[in-house]
């Protein structure tokens, strides 16, 4: 019984995220909404997650619950543990705190993530600055070695452009190399791939896998393609209704699927060339 507790306790103090039994209500002067029921997901570090389903089903708002980041209509309920810190019960300077040193996130449009009248190396410097006091000196040495780290060629011309200069791929290859300034546990990459072209997508994903295995990121990756899921992802976490279905590895997804919504999904999935 000692023996099962134990690894049930280094099972939780290895997980990067835990949401227990979370529920998300928008209230309005009519009524409220149910947008998110009982959600369960645990993600360990150094393994990716992904999380998918269709529009509506409740993947950004589990993201944004993750970080606390919901508008101030939101009810929630359940537990939120980041890096082994209670998201919910901690207090606003402990929270900004976690969000600067612990996560990265990473959204679908580059565009929204940084300020377009900021020059990129005063945009990637700002948290290490503000937040960590660190030196701005030092703090732009490290934004040029890791936009060199993420492939960016001329990586001290790009930290003097603004946004509007860089092309799409660029620009998301920027919004990592931001996210990986803190040396963050664990990554929230919301359909962080979906506004580029095919070859810049299969580029910065295979970016994102090439530093979750080099940094030992956890990785939650949200995503409607349910191939990159099934070959990028450890675990499969399917969505609909705000509610979570079926959980399966990622080599199993078109398999083993038993959820006739997981199903469903599957079967509506493209094929180019041939059939299932």
């Amino acid at each position: 019984m000692s023996e099962g507790i134990s690894e049930e306790k280094a099972s939780a103090a290895s997980a990067a995220l835990r949401i227990s039994g979370l529920d998300v209500d928008y209230v309005a002067e009519r009524g409220s909404t149910r947008v998110l029921s009982g959600v369960e997901l645990e993600l360990p570090q150094g393994k990716i997650l992904g999380l998918v389903g269709e529009s509506g089903s409740g993947k950004s708002t589990t993201i944004r619950a993750a970080l606390r980041l919901l508008g101030g209509n939101a009810r929630v309920r359940g537990s939120v543990e980041v890096c082994g810190a209670d998201v919910y019960g901690s207090s606003p300077g402990e929270l900004r705190k976690l969000r600067a040193e612990q996560v990265a996130l990473i959204q679908q449009d580059p565009h929204n993530s940084l300020n377009p009248v900021r020059r990129i190396g005063p945009s990637m410097c700002e948290r290490l600055v503000r937040v960590r006091g660190v030196d701005r000196a030092m703090a732009l040495d490290k934004a040029e070695t890791m936009l060199a780290a993420v492939g960016i060629r001329n990586p001290g011309r790009c930290l003097s452009q603004f946004p509007h200069q860089l092309s799409g791929g660029m620009l998301q290859r920027v919004v990592i190399a931001a996210g990986l300034m803190a040396d963050p546990r664990l990554i929230l990459a919301d359909e962080a791939t979906s506004a580029l072209d095919v070859s810049t997508q299969a580029e910065v994903l295979g970016l994102i896998a090439e530093q979750q295995r080099s940094r030992n990121l956890a990785v939650l990756f949200v995503t409607h393609d349910l191939h990159l899921a099934a070959s990028m992802c450890d675990t499969v976490t399917v969505m609909y209704g705000g509610r979570v279905v079926e959980s399966l590895a990622g080599r199993d997804l078109f398999d083993t699927a038993e959820d006739p919504y997981t199903r469903g999904l599957l079967q509506a999935t493209p094929i180019l060339g041939g059939t299932r």
